[in-house]
């Protein structure tokens, strides 16, 4: 049963009541990656079964901030152990990425369960690589995904980076297009935040250019001040340039 829950709602004059949104947001952490599991299912048994007569293992699941790679997901090869020795690989999306087009952030997610068929079940499986080669790009093509370097028909299928685009009419559109609603993800980044981190480390940078060095001409101590002081390095009885 869907509930009215009170969430924080910055706005311009403080508010002590706080905003009345419809649904139960009280465990929202499990509401979004509740929508991504359920996505991983959705493919998992609507697309990847049909067309290999094999269902993926189960992976962990994330959304984690990419500060080292330019990627929107990646899938990273045996990531998790339990204390049975269960090993699990991880399937990341960038959240940046999660304001995109619906079908765009599920052609990410089915990008990295190709990752995943080929290193558990494919020709190769069990090599430890992020090349991209070309049994990679048949497996993706299969589901209706065509590597490409360049995101478009003109680029390289093999690589060590790649993207790819949709194949028009293809199984994994057609999917997409007809999937449940639950597989959306809730929650997206809220670009008003960017807005304002952007904006505080403009005024960072601002305010640095207005800080000019000091320096005593005889101990070459040094200081950092606004324009335009008077400084005066006492042991030296001497003014800083």
């Amino acid at each position: 049963m869907k509930k009215n829950s009170t969430v924080r709602n910055k706005k311009s004059e403080p508010s002590t009541t706080g905003s009345q949104i419809t649904g139960d947001f009280t465990k929202p952490t499990l509401l979004q990656f509740t929508a991504l599991q359920q996505a991983y299912d959705y493919y998992n048994q609507e697309l990847f079964y049909p067309i290999f007569a094999e269902m993926l293992s189960p992976v962990m699941l994330s959304l984690n901030d990419n500060h080292r790679r330019s990627s929107v997901g990646y899938y990273a090869f045996d990531k998790y152990k339990d204390e049975q020795g269960n090993i699990l690989s991880l399937i990341n999306l960038t959240p940046d990425y999660l304001n995109r087009p619906f079908i765009k952030v599920m052609g990410t997610l089915v990008h990295e369960m190709c990752h995943h068929y080929q290193y558990t079940l494919g020709v190769k499986k069990g090599r430890r690589t992020p090349y991209h080669d070309k049994e990679f790009a048949r497996i993706m093509e299969r589901v209706g995904l065509i590597c490409s370097s360049t995101g478009k028909p003109e680029g390289k299928k093999t690589g060590i980076r790649m993207t790819h685009y949709i194949l028009e009419g293809g199984v994994f559109e057609k999917l997409t297009q007809n999937a449940p609603e639950t597989l959306q993800s809730p929650f997206t980044l809220n670009n008003n935040f960017f807005k304002r981190e952007n904006n505080s480390n403009e005024e960072k940078v601002k305010m640095q250019k207005q800080k000019i060095k000091y320096e005593c001409p005889v101990c070459n101590t040094k200081v950092w001040g606004k324009p335009n002081l008077e400084i005066r390095c006492i042991p030296c009885n001497t003014n800083l340039h």
